[in-house]
This record gives C-alpha cells, sequence and structure tokens, in this order.
C-alpha cells in the first residue's frame, strides 16, 4: 500500500523544477518526434500579436514568439489556442527588456518544407522564474545590457584615463567612440536634451532594495540573484528615453535614483497612482512631463560596448539618426 507523508521542513534536494533543455543544435533532430517532448530557455527577443486560423477545421488562435539563446541564434515558437491566448497575462509584472522564457512540452515538426518548433496540449510558460539557469541568464543579460544608462558616481579619472583631457562629450563622439584599451571603464559628462519617453516600454520593474538589481519572483516572496536573499521588493525606475544634443539622437535608460531625480516622486508612490484601461496599465503621466528637459549626464561606456557585434549595432545606429541631427 502506497503511504504518503508529509516533510516537517523543507528538503533542498527536491528542485521545485525540472526542465530537460534542449540547445537549437540538437532540437531540431526531434523533428517528427511526438512521443519525447523538449523544453527550451532562451532570452525573449519578439512577443507576435494573436491570429485567428483553423485548426483541424475547427477555429482556432495561434501566437508566435522570436527566442534567441546566448549565441544570438533565433528559435519562432509558435503557442496554440488557449496558452497562446493566456500569454499576455503571465507577462504583464514582467520586465519586457529582460525576459527569460522557458516553454516546456514542445515539439518539432515540418510544416511547408521548414522546421516548426510547437506548443502541445503539455506546454507551460515560465518567465524569470527562481531557477538556477534563469537566474545566471538574467543576471549575464543585465550585465551585458548594450543601451548607455546614466549612473549617479562622480568622474573619476583613473591613472589610465589621463589621456582624457575633458570629460565633456557629444552624442556622436560616445557612439563613435573606438575603445583604447586602457580601462574597464570610460565616463563622460553629456549635455542633453529629452525628446520623448518610450511608453511602449515598461517604466518600472521589482528591485531589490539593496543592490537595485532586479529580483525573480518566487511566489510568496522575491529573490535577489547578487545578495544571494530573500529581500521585499519595491518598484523601481527603468526609464527608457530618447535624447538629443546638437549631433544626433540616440537611446538611454535612466535607473532608479537619477530617474527618481528628474520625475521628482519615487516609484513606488507612482505606483500606487498607476490606473488601468481595459485590463492594461496606462504609462504615468508624470514621467511624460519630463519631455522637454534639458540636462547634463553621466554616461558609462563599459568594454562590452566595443565587442565587434555591439560597434556594429552602435555604428548602425549612428548612421540611422544622421538626417534627425539637430540644425
Amino acid at each position: 500500500m502506497t503511504q504518503v507523508q508529509v516533510l516537517q521542513e523543507d528538503n533542498d534536494n527536491i528542485p521545485r523544477y525540472k526542465f530537460n533543455y534542449k540547445p537549437f543544435n540538437e532540437l531540431y533532430r526531434m523533428k517528427g518526434n511526438k512521443t519525447y517532448l523538449a523544453d527550451i530557455i532562451r532570452f525573449v527577443k519578439d512577443i507576435y500579436p494573436l491570429e485567428q486560423t483553423i485548426i483541424s477545421g475547427k477555429p482556432g488562435t495561434r501566437r508566435a514568439l522570436k527566442l534567441i539563446d546566448e549565441e544570438n541564434t533565433e528559435c519562432t515558437v509558435t503557442l496554440w489556442n488557449q496558452i497562446a491566448t493566456n500569454l499576455e497575462s503571465a507577462l504583464i509584472d514582467q520586465d519586457p527588456n529582460n525576459m527569460v522564457m522557458v516553454v516546456s512540452g514542445i515539439f518539432v515538426t515540418n510544416f511547408r518544407g521548414n522546421n516548426s518548433v510547437s506548443s502541445s496540449t503539455a506546454t507551460k510558460i515560465y518567465v524569470n522564474i527562481l531557477e538556477q539557469r534563469v537566474l545566471e541568464l538574467s543576471q549575464r543579460y543585465m550585465e551585458l545590457e548594450t543601451q548607455m544608462q546614466l549612473i549617479e558616481t562622480l568622474i573619476n579619472h583613473k591613472s589610465k584615463q589621463k589621456f582624457l583631457e575633458t570629460p565633456s562629450a557629444s552624442l556622436s563622439d560616445l557612439i563613435l567612440f573606438n575603445d583604447p584599451e586602457t580601462a574597464e571603464e570610460y565616463f563622460f559628462i553629456c549635455n542633453v536634451r529629452i525628446n520623448t519617453i518610450m511608453d511602449n516600454q515598461k517604466w518600472r520593474y521589482r528591485g531589490c532594495p539593496n543592490c537595485f538589481r532586479k529580483t525573480i519572483d518566487a511566489g510568496d516572496t522575491f529573490w535577489c540573484a547578487k545578495c544571494d536573499i530573500e529581500v521585499f521588493a519595491e518598484n523601481s525606475y527603468r526609464i527608457t528615453m530618447e535624447v538629443q544634443d546638437e549631433s544626433v539622437k540616440t537611446t538611454f535608460v535612466v535607473m532608479n535614483k537619477e530617474a527618481e531625480k528628474l520625475v521628482k516622486i519615487p516609484a513606488q508612490e507612482v505606483a500606487r497612482t498607476i490606473k488601468y484601461v481595459n485590463g492594461r496599465e496606462v504609462f504615468p503621466e508624470v514621467i511624460k512631463a519630463i519631455c522637454g528637459k534639458c540636462i547634463k549626464v553621466q554616461v558609462k561606456l563599459t568594454r562590452y560596448n566595443f565587442v565587434e557585434d555591439n560597434k556594429r549595432k552602435r555604428s548602425n545606429k549612428a548612421k540611422g539618426k544622421e538626417n534627425d541631427a539637430v540644425d
């Protein structure tokens, strides 16, 4: 006879999640095999709208996701019916700029001569969960973020930076800056005007009160991977804005206390006044109100900005903005 005994305390040897991750180069070997399902873990690049379709002669819905791995290899996953419809509600509180997604129970088919990754009736989706591999990828994504960020530390010229006679620079100087390989990071002062607040991007995230890093929702609590402790997560700013100076336009991401200096109200207070229309959060007008301000900012460039692939992205961005230069 089977007996069930309730443990009196948590057993760390029993994992909360168990996945059978498949890398891209092994995924398509499963083509046509619906007996053994696989799980994938990737960064979310694009989420496409719901589409109405016909499945086996009956109306249904589908949604495509574009996911990328650490090598920037793309994979399109098609979600069907209920799981496609429910995806938006599962992403309401997630940071769209840093979503590590686990899609479990997928299979590979051949559709019109192309490999197609699809959800099954057993598929479940997990986003930014408290799982070791997810934590590792999320942390790596935050560290390798390519957008320039405002920082609150004062200019501090290290001995290896003495070749810089002045810390002032134009946005064009930053975008076209070539790494002299004399330091791990470089600091510059820019005078810019805030043109637009990108209200299609999330303006807040659940941050650690100690280090301000994004936390992982662990159900009844939040976990900070950097501090390696449970924390009482707070709403923190992450405002994406278009700025310009006399040379060019570009995008800044303003974080935490630096954003609070602009908005003049803590993110926690703004979050308490959030309004919803048709179940969707309305972007706060108090944040949009900072448009038009002229500010002096300190920008940090790290060695990651000078990796060849990222340098190309920055050069393309500069080239694409030439016609938008201010007279």
